[in-house]
């Protein structure tokens, strides 16, 4: 979970209830940027950091404030440091330490005008990666200092103040490993980068990683970290692998390319650890290699870009562990949609949001009901417009004659002996209509993530449209409420919190206060 609020300090005002903790934020200058993200240890959630800005210590430096809190938002440690420009990243958690990583440079967020300061600057300037270690405390272990390849120059053109991603091919990221500590991933110019680190900060190992250009996730699993690359496809939109390391001591994990029994290629929505067994898998669309392309188009779709959906489980590093579940949906003994994927029971196309698994065993897949039906409006303008001879052929090559609406959200379940079916629609607010050719390319008018709770066994979904934010139970099948994401002068946002909870930020714009509150689903 990322948020942002700039300008912002502490108010101290804490509220606490039996359902919530609560605290609030009020804006009081200019001068000060915070930043809030979320502390995770094995992908869930168990604290939060404030990172703020403070103002300049000198020329090269800046005073900085750290705020450590636990899962319900009760203050644990502050730590004040100076340091160069820096932009907080990513926070993981391991044997009640924290590690911070940010982006580190001795030239972006220092103010220089003169073209010849600029290029003497320029010429002195680097990009770092900066990993910090902190105890609950508040007391810095240890903090490491890797220099990256990065076109500087250019990074500068972009923006003189701010670091961002520091122009990393890769973005960088780091993840608990369990009972033995951190580990740290980012790609520059040079290539991609895979550095271990134990509790205390110090480096076990460090590793260059993948020969290939692509888009990389990083996924730790127990003591191994596992990498998904989709190398660029511009064909199917496919082409990924699994590929990964042993964090004891570096050895290979092969890789182990997704395609299905036909060889038909993979479309990943999902990759991450089963709630159960804390083993990889992976999910996704099966892809029709003769009708699809690299992105998902209204055209596409109704023609069948995908055959069905899919299921890999990584539950071990040999490829006799790897156990799949394919779903087509022409499947004779459990037929769901008909060849072009639209399903039988809502005449709907599924368009694919993000996948997950229950403490089940089951995969559910999300997404929004897209119907494509006949623009009638538009028809009896093309045909009224013949006799002007060009306004009717303008219409029809410019809007055609279908159109297509994105409507209520949809939950399909595939069960690990490979049942697939409609679980259910949730009824939510529809989208406008839009000629199909007019607007081609697809985005959904909402949102998906889910909550879970290994405590009760427990999943919800969350659901983000405009006006409204819906929470679902999938094991109840059931909405459980919705709330307005504006009221009055309110806009009320929606992230993760600790198991079972979600993190509700309410925004007064009369007041400019956010009210931060930890509730339970």
């Amino acid at each position: 979970m990322k948020h942002v609020f700039v300008a912002f300090a502490l108010l101290l005002l804490t509220v606490t209830g039996t359902h919530a903790q609560t605290k609030i934020f009020r804006e009081v200058g200019e001068d000060i940027s915070s930043s809030m993200r979320a502390i995770t240890q094995d992908g869930t959630l168990v604290g939060y950091l404030v990172f703020t800005e403070l103002e300049r210590a000198n020329k090269d430096s800046f005073n900085y404030k750290i705020n450590i809190m636990d899962e319900n938002l009760n203050d644990i440690g502050v730590v004040n440091f100076r340091e160069l420009k820096l932009d907080l990243r990513a926070v993981a958690f391991e044997q009640e330490v924290l590690c911070l990583s940010y982006m580190k440079s001795n030239l972006l967020g220092h103010a220089i005008k003169k073209k010849k300061e600029i290029r003497e600057a320029v010429s002195k300037g680097y990009m770092a990666v900066f990993t910090q270690f902190i105890d609950l405390s508040g007391k810095v272990l240890k903090s490491n200092t890797i220099k990256v390849g990065v076109d500087l120059a250019e990074e500068y053109r972009k923006g003189q103040l701010e670091i961002g991603n520091g122009g990393l091919k890769e973005p960088l990221r780091v993840s608990n490993i369990a009972g033995k500590g951190f580990a740290c991933f980012f790609g520059d110019d040079r290539g991609k980068f895979l550095y271990i680190y134990d509790v205390t900060g110090k480096q076990t190992w460090q590793k260059r990683i993948g020969g290939e250009e692509g888009d990389y996730n990083m996924l730790v699993s127990g003591h191994d970290v596992y990498f998904l690359l989709q190398k660029k496809d511009e064909k199917h939109g496919g082409n990924f692998y699994v590929f990964g390391y042993g964090l004891e001591d570096s050895t290979s994990i092969p890789k182990y390319y997704l395609k299905d029994k036909k060889g038909n290629p993979l479309h990943v929505l999902s990759f991450m650890n089963d709630p159960v067994s804390g083993k990889p898998f992976v999910s996704g669309n099966i892809i029709n290699p003769r009708r699809n392309g690299p992105f998902a188009t209204i055209k596409s779709i109704s023609k069948g870009n995908y055959l069905g959906l899919f299921t890999i489980n990584i539950d071990g590093r040999k490829k006799d562990s790897i156990k799949t579940v394919y779903n087509y949906w022409l499947d004779p003994q459990n037929p769901i949609a008909n060849s072009k994927g639209r399903l039988l029971v809502n005449k709907s196309f599924l368009l694919s949001g993000p996948s997950f698994k229950d403490y089940s065993g089951n995969t559910y897949f999300t997404g929004s009901a897209l119907k494509r039906t006949v623009n009638t409006g538009m028809v009896i303008a093309e045909v009224a417009t013949i006799p002007t001879i060009v306004v009717a052929p303008y219409l029809l090559g410019t809007y055609g004659t279908r159109k297509y609406t994105i409507r209520d959200a949809m939950v399909l379940k595939q069960t690990p002996d490979g049942t697939l079916s409609l679980d259910n629609s949730i009824p939510v607010a529809r989208s406008r209509s839009i000629p199909c050719k007019y607007y081609p390319l697809l985005s959904d008018n909402k949102s998906y993530y889910t909550v879970t709770s290994s405590e009760t066994k427990s999943t919800y979904l969350i659901i983000t449209e405009a006006k409204n934010i819906t929470f679902y139970s999938i094991d109840q099948k059931k909405v459980l409420r919705t709330i307005p994401r504006k009221d009055g002068g309110v806009e009320t946002l929606i992230f993760p919190a600790k198991e079972g909870h979600v993190l509700v930020s309410e925004y007064n714009r009369k007041e400019k206060t956010r009210k931060f509150s930890i509730e339970a689903i």
